[in-house]
């Protein structure tokens, strides 16, 4: 995790005040998650990338919470070894 940023905003949202990460997820660099968010398995977020809002599963998130693509449930398994996309 190089500079990824993982805070708290003050915030309460059902108990939480931190942010809460899924499984494969690929932060990149300097990216910060702000707040009681949930970020959905599979998701990417790109480098310097600010998110305060819930990301849905298998999504790739750039800039400040801008939502580029979004994969379908049951779809094809993602290819983790492709960078190209971000």
């Amino acid at each position: 995790l190089h500079g990824v940023t993982l805070v708290s905003t003050g915030k309460t949202v059902a108990g939480r005040r931190h942010p809460r990460i899924g499984s494969h997820v690929s932060l990149g660099a300097g990216s910060a998650i702000l707040g009681p968010v949930t970020i959905g398995d599979h998701v990417l977020v790109g480098a310097h990338a600010i998110v305060t809002k819930a990301v849905a599963q298998g999504a790739t998130v750039i800039g400040t919470n801008k939502v580029i693509e979004s994969h379908e449930e049951g779809a094809e398994e993602f290819d983790w070894l492709n960078h190209w996309h971000i």
